[in-house]
């Protein structure tokens, strides 16, 4: 028997022991490692030999690969424990670590997976789990860890609508809410009420209202800008969209009158005007082709409208399209009722007028000044413009009158008939004058009565005209 310690050996190394007596065959024995020993020989005589041989394995490596799936996060790093690796190490995507010679035997490396990533698969290319690697003598194991990032939903959205009614509207009536893209926990709401869509994720939606009867839309906003047909909802936001409605009030049976006027003769322009009881019109004088209207007025009867007659016209009619007297207009509900008054001008025999115009210089008084005198034979008859060489008035004139011009210019003049006037037919109505300067033109004084001259002026003012003397003689220079 032989007693015995081993120490020094480093891992993967054993010691066997040989032993030879004499000429017998040697006995093997171990293999031993460090420690304490004993062997009893099984050979019959004294052990004259004894060996000892360190035997050592070759060792073998772990290596571990680290990968991500496409698309995710590369710079991301992974922490690793290893049972060989008292520290542990760290790898990114497409990095490895080598655990360098180990002896075989028995190992485990694992890893730390981080918040937003997932372990998509770990294995070693030797058939066995990271968690339990048996590794052989100058054997190689490589374990690859691929790992995917997790995606990263956004933060949802909600729409709110909110439901509002005007002060002194039925806050009962509820209003139901149509929606595109998503629905709420309560699609019908009163004043005061308001319902959620819920997580959304961000996109377009919209939202609308069905205003009932009696009812009307005053406002639909959304507290983002957007409009409610129309809601572009981000991630993580809320928007709230509130309808206000008013509450109509009761409806009023309404109708309309319109008068219309009509003149089958004389001036086209010439203006009527009219009276009305239980309504007014928008315009109540009204010519030739014009009308005007009651707006909306209350249905009933009672209503009624006449016309103030001018002298010299008649009323040819004045009827209604409903068959109502134009004193009692029976108005029904929605109905429109024209009323028309036809008049004709009696015959009236215009009046004659007659229109001279004349001009002259004043005595040189150094201010070159000279007078155009109009003469009509009715005042106001007619009017008589004067325009100088540029088209400007210079004057105008309804009865017998004159004007200050400067002298030495040409002038221009136009007479217009007024209302109830004509002029005979062979009559000047339009001319020109040339005041010459005094230095020209000589004014002489009167000098005697034609007596054939006053007698055409006595039968021409009997024929309602004029007759207009001017007693001036030119004096030639010679």
């Amino acid at each position: 028997t032989v007693n015995f310690t081993i120490s020094g050996l480093e891992a993967g190394q054993w010691v066997e022991i040989s032993t030879k007596s004499g000429t017998n065959p040697s006995e093997e024995s171990g293999p031993y490692g460090n420690g304490s020993h004993s062997y009893t020989s099984n050979l019959q005589q004294a052990i004259s030999h004894v060996t000892l041989c360190v035997f050592e394995e070759e060792p073998g490596q772990i290596i571990v690969e680290k990968e991500v799936t496409a698309g995710s996060d590369t710079s991301q790093s992974f922490e690793f424990t290893a049972s060989y690796d008292g520290d542990g190490f760290s790898l990114a995507d497409g990095e490895s670590n080598n655990s360098g010679d180990l002896a075989p035997g028995n190992y485990a490396v694992s890893e730390t997976v981080p918040a937003g990533w997932s372990l998509v698969s770990a294995t070693c290319d030797n058939g066995d789990d990271p968690d339990a690697i048996d590794l052989g003598a100058g054997e190689t194991v490589t374990c690859t860890f691929v790992n995917d990032e997790d995606e990263v939903l956004p933060e949802p959205g909600e729409i709110i609508v909110e439901k509002q009614v005007t002060a002194g509207s039925d806050t009962s009536v509820a209003f139901t809410f149509n929606t595109t893209g998503f629905t709420l926990a309560d699609n019908t709401l009163a004043d005061g009420e308001s319902s959620s869509s819920g997580d959304l994720d961000a996109g377009n939606y919209a939202v609308s209202e069905t205003v009932p009867a009696g009812w009307s839309l005053v406002s639909a906003t959304c507290d983002n800008g957007d409009d409610p047909s129309s809601i572009d909802l981000g991630a993580g936001e809320t928007v709230t969209c509130t309808f206000v409605n008013d509450e109509l009030p009761e409806e009023v049976e309404v109708g309309e009158i319109i008068v219309q006027k009509v003149v089958l003769n004389g001036s086209a322009t010439f203006a009527f005007t009219f009276d009305t009881v239980g309504f007014t019109l928008a315009d109540n004088t009204l010519a030739h082709g014009q009308s005007s209207s009651s707006g909306e007025i209350a249905v009933g009867d009672g209503y009624a409208v006449s016309e103030q007659l001018p002298p010299g016209w008649t009323m040819v009619s004045a009827v209604c399209d409903d068959g109502s007297p134009v004193t009692n207009i029976d108005v029904a509900a929605g109905e429109t009722v024209t009323c028309t008054f036809t008049n004709t001008i009696e015959d009236v025999v215009q009046a004659s007028i007659l229109v001279q115009v004349t001009g002259i210089c004043v005595e040189d008084d150094g201010e070159g000044e000279g007078v155009i005198t109009v003469s009509m034979s009715v005042d106001d008859g007619a009017d008589v413009v004067i325009r100088n060489a540029s088209g400007n008035v210079v004057g105008t004139l309804s009865s017998d009158g004159s004007i200050t011009v400067p002298e030495g210019a040409t002038y221009t003049w136009e007479a217009t008939a007024n209302e109830g006037f004509e002029f005979p037919e062979d009559a000047d109505t339009s001319g020109s004058i040339t005041i010459e300067t005094c230095s020209d033109a000589e004014t002489l004084p009167f000098t005697g009565i034609d007596l054939d001259l006053m007698a055409a002026y006595a039968a021409a003012l009997m024929a309602g005209g004029l007759a207009m003397l001017l007693f001036s003689r030119r004096a030639e220079e010679s």
